[in-house]
């Protein structure tokens, strides 16, 4: 009698359906436990699995964090999409709602945030965003692409090329380039960027990011009980920034 085996489209789904188990397994050994507790044994017993039947989904404990950081990349990806969706079309308020949604999801979820940014233990290229692209570039883009709305709708006041040093014009080119490729595949019709405009978009974008990433690995805790005002007050200078006083 001929052996009687899954169809291909029926095992596609099953190892696609056991893939996702997986990440979200490591994903909670991940927050309950620490990313040293993540280990082939401890995923193999929290899916019911035998060790040696675990790697024929993934060749190491690296792929595991792998699908962690992907299932974990999804996660914070739609909870910024639907932020984006709950208010108006507007390419300010959304910047904002943006930051503070991020900030909000970093504070909840302290561990994943370590492990798609900062756990020095996870090595970076496991640390993956959307479509294959590291987690920190996906997230970036998500704030660069409404800032640039958001300067394709007011042409906010930014310092003038030649304000900027020599070298700092230097080092700000390739970013330009890398802004405008990302802005035409979006459809965005923005003309050429002002380096000024790409100097104030990164000075804030790294503002935000890094306070976040402060707040979240304890560096601020010798200042302050709540960074929460002083990301505010940030938020604000952004917004003045776009406005005017």
């Amino acid at each position: 009698m001929a052996e009687i085996t899954a169809a291909p489209g029926r095992r596609a789904r099953l190892r696609a359906r056991t893939l996702d188990d997986l990440g979200l397994a490591t994903r909670h050994l991940l927050v309950e436990e620490g990313v040293h507790a993540v280990t082939i044994s401890a995923v193999a017993a929290t899916v019911g699995m035998s060790a040696p039947a675990l790697y024929r989904y993934v060749d190491n404990r690296d792929g595991l964090l792998k699908l962690a950081s992907a299932a974990v990349a999804r996660d914070l990806a739609a909870t910024l999409l639907d932020a984006r969706r709950r208010v108006p079309d507007d390419p300010l308020v959304q910047t904002l709602t943006l930051c503070r949604t991020f900030r909000s999801w970093a504070l909840d979820h302290r561990r994943e945030f370590g492990l798609l940014f900062a756990d020095a233990s996870v090595p970076s290229e496991l640390r993956a965003g959307g479509q294959g692209e590291p987690a920190a570039e996906a997230l970036a883009w998500a704030f660069e692409e409404i800032v640039l709305r958001l300067w394709a709708a007011s042409r906010f006041r930014v310092p003038a090329d030649e304000d900027l040093a020599t070298p700092l014009r230097e080092s700000l080119e390739p970013y330009r380039e890398r802004l405008t490729a990302s802005a035409r595949a979006a459809r965005l019709d923005l003309g050429e960027i002002p380096l000024g405009a790409t100097y104030t978009l990164l000075h804030y974008w790294t503002r935000v990011y890094g306070l976040i990433s402060m707040e979240i690995s304890g560096h601020l805790d010798h200042a302050l009980a709540d960074a929460g005002p002083l990301f505010e007050a940030l938020l604000t200078e952004l917004e003045v920034q776009v406005t005017g006083p």
